[in-house]
């Protein structure tokens, strides 16, 4: 029991830490994202110059922006929650049907990141880039951004399995209190 607490506590700390780092790539990305398009905005209207490349820049890199943030969001569960009938079962019931739900969401974000990994392998041997602006000279690879949603959705599958082996010790009545507590305090 301790040995597998203590595993339980590593692939949490893991899953943590990757979701931290996650969302700190997703908030560089956004400031990227947002610094070019002010600068292009005042750059169109100022000098009437606009910045070749921020829109396109702007509309590949949004999906890592979104997917790389998934994890830390399902881990502060910033998700939308459908409750409709929960609050009529027992607590247990309701724990059960909690986990049926994540499990769902497991194999589901677990089909779509492994096939977005499939697309972001074949995008980046043949190093994908965007059409619109080659006339130009400018490149903007698209490939990065196809591996940033398939590593937010591989995330977001670890997030998932952490907070499974969560409420599996919870209905098994594996979880100490102590473990309650840390959890309780790891989330503010």
């Amino acid at each position: 029991m301790e040995n597998t607490s203590r595993a339980m506590g590593i692939l949490d700390g893991l899953a943590k830490a990757l979701s931290r780092a996650g969302l700190m790539i997703s908030m560089a990305v956004l400031l990227i994202m947002l610094g070019g398009t002010a600068y292009d905005v005042a750059s169109r209207y100022l000098f009437n110059k606009p910045i070749v490349g921020v829109i396109e820049f702007s509309g590949a890199y949004l999906p890592a922006f979104t997917f790389l943030g998934l994890a830390m969001t399902q881990r502060l569960k910033g998700n939308i929650n459908v409750t409709f009938g929960l609050q009529l079962m027992s607590p247990w019931r309701r724990k059960l049907a909690e986990f049926l739900g994540i499990l769902l969401s497991l194999l589901f974000a677990g089909a779509i990141a492994w096939q977005s990994s499939a697309g972001a392998l074949f995008s980046f041997e043949m190093q994908e880039y965007h059409w619109g602006v080659v006339g130009l000279g400018l490149t903007i690879w698209i490939w990065p951004a196809k591996v940033a949603v398939a590593v937010g959705l591989w995330m977001l599958c670890l997030e998932y399995v952490s907070e499974l082996l969560r409420m599996l010790a919870q209905l098994t009545g594996r979880l100490a209190i102590e473990a309650k507590i840390e959890e309780a305090k790891s989330h503010l």
